[in-house]
């Protein structure tokens, strides 16, 4: 009996020492169980200021975007004025230029015309007095014609008047 006892208050002691000692480990593995509780609630913070802080960068991303595509639709409409104000002008003055020679030439052409219209004008002047002097000529011809027609009838009268 003595045994049994002295086995019994040994394995009484073990059990109690084992007992302590899964007390012992239950209590530090809810220790740890806090602090990675703990440790997981600090990191899930952490994540979501990350996530804030993503959402803001997104936002920031968004609006630099916008900025760039501004900035570039900015560019793109300088570009075109530049090339409205460099290369249409230097087509217009081109074109400008063509339209003066055209003028120029179109002035030439027109001096010249008037020239050539002053010309047959005097040639019609001309032609007028040329067709005058020949119609005074026939003029003075028909009344030489009616003068000895009339000459030549006074004739025939008086000869008709002698032969009755």
């Amino acid at each position: 009996m003595i045994l049994i006892s002295a086995f019994q208050s040994s394995w009484l002691s073990r059990t109690s020492l084992l007992q302590d000692t899964k007390n012992s480990d239950i209590e530090k593995l809810k220790k740890l169980v806090n602090n990675l509780m703990n440790e997981l609630d600090a990191n899930l913070k952490v994540l979501e200021q990350k996530k804030e802080e993503i959402k803001l960068l997104d936002t920031e991303i968004i609006e630099l975007e916008k900025s760039i595509t501004k900035i570039s639709n900015e560019y793109f409409l300088q570009y075109i004025l530049y090339t409205i104000y460099i290369y249409v002008p230097s087509c217009i003055i081109y074109r400008l230029c063509e339209i003066d020679s055209l003028i120029e030439l179109n002035k030439i052409k027109l001096n010249s015309l008037e020239e050539n219209i002053k010309d047959k004008n005097i040639e019609c002047d001309l032609i007028k007095s040329h067709i005058s002097s020949i119609e005074s000529k026939i003029n003075s011809l028909v009344l030489g014609v009616k003068k000895r027609q009339m000459v030549n009838e006074e004739i025939r009268n008086k000869i008709v008047i002698r032969v009755y």
